[in-house]
């Protein structure tokens, strides 16, 4: 009996040893709250602080016991002060009762609070560094696409001007001879086509600009979007009659209408088809062009057995001044703006546009616009002359 007594006395003693010397700071109050017994770590921080713990991070005592009581323990997890030298302390706090008496933990947690706003600090700026870096390669990436779209159109500009320009001094030459009323009706077509060439040029300058500048708008109108594409179809076919090229047009329905941009939409619908006859590959050439429903959608399908389009290509195939020949060596016209307005007017549109493409075996552009009218908006259906849009669309084919 006596050997557990003194081993009691000596856990005692450890125990008391322990907590005197403890890293952290500890109390025990009574349930009134009135200090019992404190180590050496809280004495050094009643020395700091200038009060017990309740004053210096102002808390309530009576909140805590109540806590206490129902629930045994208590913590706050961080909680701050500033010392007489201006020095911001941290700690963290955890309560608990014993019998009729609690106990507080105080760890100072300075140090990792501090640590922690130091690593903030410095994923902060690496994130920022992160972010410049990327906003000036991005930078130099829109300035490369600027200055190959200057030099592209640039390219464009000079090869109309050139034509009309020598056309002009042809003429010049040949006015006073017989054979003018000959000669200028032989370069007539040519300084016609090269002129369409510089509108097609300038309107597709003008439309990205006024898209980028938030001026472009919709003109929305109830349409019948099948009349509009078949008329498309059946001007292009009648344009282009003399160079073996076939654009057959299909679909379940004999009228669909839908609120549309109708100018917008032959633009887009003349420059897939542009582009499926300046990148045939046969002498003779098929396009289908199809309009589908799909629940909430109505679908146009343009596809073509021209020379296709990598795979690689076809993330980037609409972005702006994007083409996918060199710029100087390209076997087609073209300033790359194209199908970037294309993508654009059917965004506006609130539609959709995909492709599937592979290399030597055709394209298929599918056009997707939400089918829904206009209320109180009366329909069009006239039927339109498209000769001179055809005209400057296909410019910039031979």
């Amino acid at each position: 009996m006596e050997n557990v007594d003194i081993e009691c006395k000596e856990l005692k003693c450890i125990l008391n040893e322990i907590f005197l010397k403890s890293p952290n700071a500890i109390a025990i109050f009574d349930l009134n709250g009135n200090i019992i017994m404190k180590n050496n770590m809280y004495e050094e921080f009643i020395k700091t602080s200038k009060s017990d713990i309740f004053n210096t991070f102002n808390l309530d005592k009576n909140l805590i016991i109540q806590e206490l009581k129902t629930n045994c323990k208590y913590a706050i997890e961080k909680i701050n002060f500033i010392d007489e030298n201006n020095n911001s302390l941290w700690y963290k706090l955890n309560f608990f009762s014993i019998k009729n008496y609690f106990a507080v933990i105080l760890s100072n947690i300075t140090e990792s609070i501090v640590m922690s706003q130091k690593i903030q600090n410095d994923e902060a700026i690496i994130n920022k560094f992160i972010n410049e870096n990327t906003r000036l390669q991005n930078k130099l990436e829109y300035e490369k696409l600027k200055s190959d779209f200057l030099l592209r159109v640039s390219h464009e500009l000079r090869t109309p001007v050139n034509v009309i320009y020598g056309t002009i001094q042809l003429i010049e030459i040949l006015k006073e001879k017989d054979t003018f009323i000959q000669s200028f009706n032989d370069f007539f077509p040519i300084l016609k086509q090269n002129v369409y060439r510089l509108i097609k040029i300038v309107n597709n300058i003008v439309d990205i600009t006024s898209i980028d500048a938030g001026f472009m708008k919709l003109n929305i109108k109830n349409t019948d979007i099948i009349d509009l594409v078949k008329n498309i179809c059946s001007s292009v076919n009648s344009y282009l009659k003399n160079k073996n090229i076939n654009i057959i047009f299909s679909s379940p329905f004999k009228e669909k209408y839908i609120a549309c941009d109708p100018e917008k939409i032959k633009k887009v619908i003349l420059n897939i088809l542009s582009n499926a006859v300046k990148f045939s590959k046969n002498e003779k050439v098929n396009i289908s062009v199809c309009i589908l429903e799909e629940n909430n959608d109505l679908i146009i399908k343009i596809k073509d057995d021209g020379i296709g389009i990598p795979k690689k290509f076809h993330d980037v195939i609409f972005n702006r001044f994007k083409q996918l020949d060199p710029c100087m060596t390209r076997k087609n016209e073209g300033c790359g703006i194209g199908l970037s307005l294309v993508k654009e007017f059917i965004k506006m549109h609130k539609g959709e546009i995909f492709i599937n493409s592979e290399e030597n075996k055709g394209t298929e552009f599918i056009i997707k616009l939400p089918k829904y009218e206009i209320e109180d908006e009366v329909a069009i259906t006239k039927n339109e002359n498209y000769l001179e849009n055809i005209q400057i669309e296909f410019s910039d084919i031979q």
